[in-house]
């Protein structure tokens, strides 16, 4: 039996396949790909002038997030396995001090609590 669910389209009487949730975490889906999501939720956040960079290098990856506005407002937000009992297994995103943030399948959750982090108070 196939192990995808269907679902029914709402324009139109068509079924449209959707990957089961078993599918989807069995997908082969690493840092550099959770980063890259992460890297885009990051700069659709809305009026927060933030950029994110992918950095790979020496064994490391890591996503380099800095305020536009104010340059010295940066932070290194990586992604890897937890191997504790709260994550076992799974992939997560951390602070550069190495305190988690969320899972890594949260991409736009952890892209609001990076922009919470950075943002600028006006007078």
């Amino acid at each position: 039996m196939d192990s995808r669910r269907r679902y029914a389209s709402r324009d139109a009487d068509r079924a449209v396949d959707q990957p089961a949730e078993a599918d989807r975490s069995a997908s082969p889906v690493g840092p550099v790909e959770c980063l890259t999501a992460l890297a885009a939720e990051i700069r659709a956040l809305p009026k927060q002038p933030l950029k994110a960079r992918l950095v790979q290098g020496a064994g490391q990856t890591y996503l380099r997030v800095v305020h536009g506005e104010v340059p010295d407002l940066v932070e290194d937000i990586g992604c890897r396995r937890r191997d504790d009992a709260t994550g076992a297994g799974r992939l997560a995103f951390a602070w550069s001090w190495d305190e988690w943030i969320s899972p890594a399948d949260w991409p736009r959750e952890t892209a609001a609590t990076i922009g919470r982090v950075l943002r600028v108070e006006q007078p």
